[in-house]
Formats: structure tokens, C-alpha cells, sequence
């Protein structure tokens, strides 16, 4: 048996943050958040926007205040923020949001959250070498696997076929990054019992090369010096 755990909302582009939490006062009429964050300095900008955006919602809020009775729980910053606050939440509705992809992005966070949110405007920038190196290496991981599928092999071909433009940005390249972290997630899943599969040579096909073409440039784009 097969699965994609996904979120049941995903919102992604820069200045969503805002828009997405409104659904918490007017959808989910929550007038009470724990907000559970790494306490680091170079997080108070971008976590004001959330708190700024709680503050205009009217709801009351507490951050890092495990006590604190809530209706809604939300995660902000790296992976052990998001994990810790999917843990605490329980069964109460879950926020994820990450400030930066790759593997500080949380696969407990992407299968537990109930809403994900992925703003630029929140996510600090990494060196473009960097987060190209992570794109190519997690969609490759992410095509052979226990798990992985036709939904898993498309998320990861786009995040190859961003990587491999010619015209990739900031903002792309930060999509793309999530998309192939979202494919891993899912395709490296041992959560159910299957034999190992190969889609490497379906992701080729997608993009227009030979198994060999493909292994070759994304061994350049993880050392461009070969």
C-alpha cells in the first residue's frame, strides 16, 4: 500500500503568511494560539509578522509557553521547532512554518501539519550553491525509495527541471527545494512495507534525457567542479 501524506492546506508565496492565518479567526474561529519558535535573535523580524498578524486577528497568543490553553498551535522556525510544536498540538489544529527549506524544513512537520506555509518573506536566504546542492541530492534520494510514486516522481522532475533552467530565482529555487523535500518525505516513508523502487530512469524521460544525462548533471550540480 501507497501513500502522500500532505497537509490539508499548503500555501506558498511570498506575502501568504498574513492571508493563510486568517482562516484560523474566520474559518476555524480560534481566539487562542501557542506559538512554539527558536529562541534566536535573527528570528524576531520575520516572527513579528506573525505575531503581528495574530495581534490584527485579535487573537491572544504565548509564545513558548507550553502551558499556555490554546484552541490552535503553531510552529515557527527550524526542524526542531516544527516538530516540537506538531508534538504539542495534539489534536488541536496545526500551523507549520518553516524559515528555511532542505532538511530544517521538518518531515514530521510536513506529514502532521494541517496547514503548511511557505512565505519568502519568512524564510531566510541560503547561499544559491547551497540550496542547489540540497535540490539536486533530495530529488535524487527521492526517486528510488520504499514509497515513492507518480506523485512523488512529478514533484521531484519539477524541482530538477527548476534546478536545470536557465532563468531560476531566489523564489524558484526555494520552491523548488521545498518541492523535492516534500517528494522525499514521502518516497523515503517506511511507514508501509513495499519492495524498493527505481523512478530514476521515469524522471529522465520526464526531462527529456537518458538516465546517464541526468546523473550527470546533477552530479555537476552537487559539485559543479566535475
Amino acid at each position: 500500500m501507497q501513500s502522500f501524506l500532505t497537509p490539508d492546506k499548503l500555501y506558498f508565496k511570498q506575502g501568504c503568511l498574513p492571508v493563510a492565518l486568517r482562516e484560523l479567526k474566520d474559518i476555524y474561529h480560534a481566539s487562542r494560539v501557542l506559538l512554539i519558535t527558536d529562541e534566536e535573535k535573527h528570528l524576531q523580524t520575520s516572527l513579528a509578522l506573525v505575531t503581528n498578524a495574530l495581534y490584527e486577528l485579535g487573537i491572544e497568543y504565548a509564545v513558548n509557553h507550553e502551558n499556555f490553553s490554546a484552541d490552535a498551535v503553531i510552529g515557527f522556525g527550524y526542524a526542531d521547532s516544527l516538530e516540537r510544536a506538531a508534538a504539542l498540538a495534539g489534536e488541536r489544529y496545526y500551523i507549520a512554518v518553516p524559515v528555511s527549506v532542505g532538511w530544517q524544513m521538518s518531515a514530521a512537520a510536513w506529514r502532521r501539519a494541517d496547514m503548511f506555509i511557505l512565505d519568502e518573506d519568512v524564510c531566510r536566504p541560503a547561499p544559491e550553491k547551497d540550496i542547489c546542492v540540497h535540490i539536486a541530492q533530495t530529488a535524487r534520494a527521492s526517486l528510488v525509495g520504499a514509497n515513492p510514486s507518480d506523485y512523488t516522481l512529478s514533484l521531484s522532475v519539477q524541482a530538477l527541471r527548476i534546478l536545470f533552467g536557465s532563468r531560476h530565482t531566489a523564489a524558484s529555487l526555494l520552491h523548488a527545494a521545498a518541492m523535492a523535500e516534500m517528494a522525499y518525505t514521502a518516497a523515503r516513508s517506511d511507514e508501509f512495507a513495499a519492495d524498493a523502487l527505481n523512478l530514476f530512469p521515469d524522471a529522465a524521460e520526464a526531462l527529456g534525457m537518458t538516465a546517464e544525462e541526468l546523473e550527470t548533471k546533477i552530479n555537476c550540480a552537487v559539485d559543479p567542479v566535475q
